[in-house]
């Protein structure tokens, strides 16, 4: 299997330490701890021919476009099961848990920006190689000819703009322990930059960028979005409040509900 144990990445979740109040992700060594998927795109942007798609199951992407000033950015997402969390106000708590497959980016150089329609023909390639895809989604920016392109080929598309929701999803995957996210440097480096700002939006520092963890924020959401959950799917049941604590946690008897959560717990009870 490509994960670590789930149930040790959700415990060491449980007691993420309060710090860094502006900060969406607060545990570094927590988050490296889900970046147990190996990223099998090679240093030409090629998918590694080994790489082959489930059976039965479909892949959700977001492209997060840019030309000049930023890099451009595509990620892969399935939703790999579903897990009963417990019980909220006397309803079935019932989760995805969701595996980032793969990111694959494209870093602009002086006086050459990225060509869109080579991003566009990446996707087109993995189409081609027959792996089921659900729907790409992008931002708005430049996206017009990029859809097209993709349309051309059936493919699905849509304009997703990746804000403060979608990572607030992330964000509650993570403390859950429900998401396995590839072992790339930058996207690490990336999360653990990000800020809310005026507890608004999700923004990077001046000197930062957020390409790939917007791709990863996006694919994760359409994952969990375009999936439908089926009560045979559910293979699994994890009581959140019989967990054991983590090997070393921090001094705190209880964590503190993170922004947002009862928010989305609300939500979860309507998928």
């Amino acid at each position: 299997s490509f994960l670590q144990n789930p149930n040790d990445a959700y415990q060491r979740f449980a007691c993420m330490p309060s710090g860094l109040e502006d900060g969406l992700f607060r545990d570094e060594e927590a988050l490296r701890n889900l970046m147990v998927v190996r990223n099998p795109i090679d240093t030409s942007r090629r998918l590694e021919e080994s790489w082959t798609p489930k059976e039965d199951v479909k892949y959700f992407f977001h492209a997060d476009l840019a030309q000049k000033q930023d890099r451009a950015a595509v990620a892969c997402a399935h939703v790999d099961k579903w897990v009963h969390m417990g019980k909220v106000d006397g309803h079935d708590w019932v989760a995805p848990v969701v595996v980032v497959d793969f990111v694959c980016w494209w870093t602009p150089e002086k006086n050459m920006p990225i060509d869109l329609t080579d991003v566009g023909n990446w996707i087109v390639g993995l189409k081609r190689r027959s792996i089921p895809i659900g729907i790409v989604t992008t931002d708005r920016w430049n996206s017009l000819d990029f859809q097209n392109q993709l349309k051309s080929v059936n493919i699905k598309t849509d304009t997703l703009s990746v804000a403060r929701k979608e990572y607030d999803d992330l964000q509650m995957a993570v403390y859950d322990g429900r998401v396995f996210l590839p072992n790339i440097e930058l996207l690490l480096t990336e999360l653990m930059q990000l800020r809310i700002i005026n507890d608004k939006k999700v923004d990077h520092p001046r000197s930062g960028s957020k390409d790939l963890a917007d791709a990863v924020a996006g694919a994760v959401h359409n994952a969990v979005a375009y999936t439908p959950r089926h009560e045979s799917t559910i293979v699994e049941a994890r009581d959140m409040t019989t967990l054991k604590r983590a090997e070393k946690p921090v001094a705190i008897e209880k964590p503190e509900m993170p922004p947002g959560i009862e928010e989305w717990l609300r939500r979860m009870k309507a998928i």
